[in-house]
């Protein structure tokens, strides 16, 4: 499996945290707005519920199983994920802001984000607003860890974007299953609850982490970034992405420090409101390790490349042939005397 290249460890806990035309059938057209309807039900389930449960994660040949328990509440949501697979690991949200801990290499990291979906379908606008981008249709009904669910297909317009089957839960709407699907048909990536369950109240040390952290190195997003920033040497100008899909809009431009203290890496977000790419740009040492070229895992692509003596590398839910467009775009316009 080829390794995606990761920045720095703060960029680990996002993704941590952390998913060309598809043929569906003729008769399902008839079902868009059903779809859509039930798509937004989905998105208002995932965030206000209390639940908790088991998923599988399968991208590639890399398995992964985490435990989540989330309340929704009156201030927002709170949200805990532990590792069950490999190295331990948790992560602990409140609303934006979340803690990864890594006893493995006695680390935290404290950072803020946006909230993700974590089934990997994203609605982070209306759905309405997607219509010009994908098609949507109700596939028909099936059952995901005992519970029956409708089957919501999403095809793109165009070969720059995955398509996706979603199993929405037909009691609580939440999100039970996800595949997300390629050009040619296939799944490329798929994750799915083996069990749930929805309750009225979740106990408040259901959600604290299991590791102190303690002894552990802590990495603060906001004060690291200062800290960064004030004695980095940052050229005068912008860089630009001077091409990205249509209908994918920048959600997040900033700075972005690395956890071993070296120069910090400038981070921006692009979204179509259901898939994310994200582009950054990391300023070349005599210590930096020199990537280029793709790397995959399940529906997750990367492509690195070097330009103007900085790394950049574009990180995306989209093909591999998307991300590489987006990265041949990238190019730094110094700032005018």
């Amino acid at each position: 499996m080829t390794r995606i290249p990761s920045p720095h460890r703060s960029v680990q806990c996002l993704w941590l945290a952390l998913l060309s035309g598809v043929v569906w059938p003729a008769a399902a057209v008839e079902s868009g707005a059903q779809a859509r309807m039930l798509l937004t039900k989905m998105s208002e389930a995932t965030r206000s519920l209390s639940y908790h449960g088991t998923f599988v994660s399968m991208r590639g040949s890399r398995v992964s199983m985490m435990r989540i328990v989330h309340r929704g509440e009156a201030g927002g949501e709170r949200e805990r994920l532990i590792s069950l697979m490999g190295p331990a690991k948790e992560v602990i949200r409140r609303n934006d802001e979340v803690t990864c801990i890594f006893p493995r290499d006695r680390a935290v990291v404290v950072d803020r984000r946006p909230p993700r979906q974590i089934l990997g379908a994203t609605l982070s606008r209306p759905v309405e607003s997607l219509a010009a981008y994908y098609d949507f249709s109700v596939l028909g009904g099936d059952r995901i860890a005992g519970r029956p669910a409708s089957v919501v297909g999403i095809a793109p317009k165009t070969p720059d974007r995955y398509g996706y089957r979603l199993w929405v839960d037909s009691k609580s709407d939440l999100l039970l299953k996800s595949e997300v699907i390629d050009g040619g048909g296939e799944v490329v990536e798929q994750v799915l609850f083996t069990d749930l369950k929805v309750r009225s109240r979740i106990p408040e040390a259901w959600l604290e982490a299991g590791i102190s952290g303690q002894g552990y190195s802590w990495y603060t997003g906001a004060k690291h970034i200062a800290e960064a920033l004030s004695s980095a040497k940052w050229p005068r100008g912008q860089w630009q992405v001077r091409w990205i899909p249509p209908g994918f809009m920048m959600q997040e431009d900033q700075a972005r420090a690395m956890a071993d203290g070296t120069e910090p890496v400038k981070h921006a977000v692009y979204s179509d409101g259901l898939a994310s790419v994200s582009v950054f740009t990391e300023k070349a040492t005599e210590a930096t390790e020199r990537i280029e070229g793709h790397a995959s895992m399940g529906a997750l692509n990367s492509y690195s490349t070097w330009a103007d003596g900085y790394q950049v590398t574009v990180l995306g839910e989209v093909p591999a042939t998307t991300v590489r467009q987006i990265a041949a775009s990238v190019a730094f316009v110094p700032a005018r005397p």
